[in-house]
């Protein structure tokens, strides 16, 4: 069994390869882990951005929808469909998720959501 630096570690290689177009590999990497538990969020979430990074808009926007519905709080989730929505030339929804991330006071991703707010989308 692997533990979970390892875990983290894999998911970190499998985010590298997204962003240096080893899409297929990163894709095998999220499968296995919801493979073993379909609940695990940062999987899901990592599978969501192998789709963003080839816009598949609507099957990341999909997956993430799936991550807030069990748990509306995650903010990475909120973020990842603020890129899928920025990327997808959906500004306005972007920023609406931006404005309601930003009201998490005291938070980093409330802070930096107040701070994209500043820049114009």
């Amino acid at each position: 069994m692997i533990n979970e630096k390892q875990i983290k570690r894999l998911l970190d290689i499998a985010n590298t390869g997204c962003q240096q177009g080893h899409v297929f590999d990163a894709r095998v990497i999220y499968s296995s882990f919801l493979e073993l538990d379909p609940d695990f969020a940062p999987a899901a979430i990592g599978f969501a951005f192998s789709h963003i990074v080839t816009d598949e808009f609507d099957k990341a926007k999909t997956i993430i929808n799936e991550v807030l519905a069990k748990n509306p709080e995650d903010s990475d989730a909120k973020v990842m469909l603020c890129l899928c929505y920025l990327l997808g030339n959906e500004a306005d929804k972007a920023q609406e998720i931006l404005r309601l991330v930003s009201e998490e006071k005291g938070t980093s991703a409330g802070n930096l959501a107040s701070e994209l707010l500043d820049f114009p989308l």
